[in-house]
């Protein structure tokens, strides 16, 4: 067996690919670490294998992964388990950056610089018939450092991934 180094990436793809032909079908799935043993390459963690099927084969296979490793489709099924694994990421790594993007607005990151600035707090107005108990202050504050401006609102308004926090809904 050779060593990892010995391998560019093109012939490591050129095996990975090989290795990949040979699995179709959901049942057969391959682990990245079990690619590597195969094609003669020490990768235990399978990172070099996954970064060269990202690299050079995700786009010239119609390659899909499940929890057992990756595979080739071979019923309608299986593409369409694949489609539903797929958008349900994109969903998912896109609600991620909106509640990131909130979180770093209601600190006072500011997009147009890229930076945190901390904005002062005031205290809320007193609201008539309402007494004051021990730490409403201290909450009034929390609540006042993550209510979202109105830039805020407009970003989450016309979201790209057609939703919204969930504090919007309703």
């Amino acid at each position: 067996m050779s060593d990892s180094e010995d391998i560019d990436d093109v012939e490591a793809a050129r095996r990975i690919r090989a290795v990949l032909l040979s699995h179709r079908g959901a049942a057969r799935a391959i682990t990245a670490p079990e690619i590597a043993k195969r094609i003669g390459i020490h990768d235990p963690e399978g990172t070099r294998v996954r970064t060269v099927i990202r690299r050079e084969l995700e786009l010239l296979m119609a390659l899909f992964g499940n929890g057992r490793g990756y595979f080739l489709p071979q019923t309608g099924e299986e593409v369409e388990r694949g489609f539903r694994t797929l958008y349900s990421r994109i969903r998912k790594t896109g609600r991620r950056t909106v509640v990131i993007r909130r979180l770093l607005l209601a600190e006072g990151w500011s997009e147009s610089t890229g930076r945190v600035t901390k904005r002062k707090w005031t205290p809320p107005p007193e609201r008539p018939g309402r007494e004051a108990s021990p730490g409403a202050d201290v909450a009034a504050g929390e609540a006042a450092e993550t209510a979202a401006t109105p830039r805020q609102a407009r970003f989450f308004d016309d979201s790209p991934w057609g939703f919204a926090p969930q504090d919007k809904r309703r």
